[in-house]
């Protein structure tokens, strides 16, 4: 096992460099995985590797969180909290959701700490806009803001000078509501971050990954595939 880095400033010549990575030795062997950044570069690889070989085949292509979430399942029981409940796993899709109802709720009940927030939400038609902007806000903090997280794991806010410490702490009791010691739910970074932390075992099927570009899975999304490479060969 073990991690290989290709780097070129040229997919063209990236692609040559690894071609002979990019395709699966057997054609009934172990799975090769392309983690990729969307669906267009899934495409473009699939035509370039065709245009080469004349063939792509057993090609599994993967975006960054589903190749996360699915890798990550392969670890026991990782999300389990001291209590006798599991908490629910908050992906981006079902964050959106958790996140307007909250702020509905935070909406309704005039909470005056949120009062920045609340100034914003005077007209309920705003209320999923900004559910969908701090999902993508908050998912991002998780995955690459490891200080920003820490603190706020313990009530503290970071230390923003001005006005943008009024804004962290609505943001950082939002986050308590939602990811704090009591709260029902927990987010994919921190199970990558548990995994690390308490050197769990992968139980998951063998197989090669390909990560065709880094940028894209944040801090803690490499360093999850970096321990990974234990595992499997990345």
């Amino acid at each position: 096992m073990g991690y290989t880095l290709h780097q070129s400033n040229r997919m063209e010549t990236l692609l040559e460099q690894g071609a002979d990575s990019f395709q699966r030795r057997d054609l009934f062997g172990p799975p090769l995985w392309f983690v990729v950044q969307n669906r267009n570069m899934a495409e473009w690889l699939i035509l370039k590797l065709t245009d080469r070989n004349g063939i792509t085949a057993g090609f599994d292509s993967l975006y960054p969180e589903q190749a996360i979430r699915q890798f990550s399942e392969h670890f026991e029981h990782p999300w389990r909290q001291d209590g006798p409940e599991p908490r629910k796993i908050l992906f981006m899709d079902n964050l959106k959701i958790i996140l307007y109802k909250k702020l509905e709720e935070i909406s309704k009940r005039k909470d005056k700490r949120f009062g920045l927030l609340l100034d914003f939400l005077d007209d309920d038609s705003r209320l999923f806009d900004m559910a969908n902007v701090l999902a993508g806000l908050f998912y991002r903090y998780g995955m690459n803001c490891f200080d920003l997280v820490a603190a706020w794991e313990e009530g503290r806010s970071i230390g923003l000078g001005g006005n943008a410490l009024a804004h962290e702490e609505w943001q950082r009791l939002l986050w308590e509501e939602l990811f704090g010691i009591d709260a029902p739910y927990i987010l994919l970074s921190r199970i990558l971050v548990h995994i690390r932390e308490k050197e769990l075992a992968y139980r998951g099927p063998e197989g090669r990954i390909i990560l065709f570009g880094s940028s894209f899975l944040g801090d803690a999304g490499l360093n999850f595939f970096s321990y990974l490479s234990r595992f499997l060969p990345v």
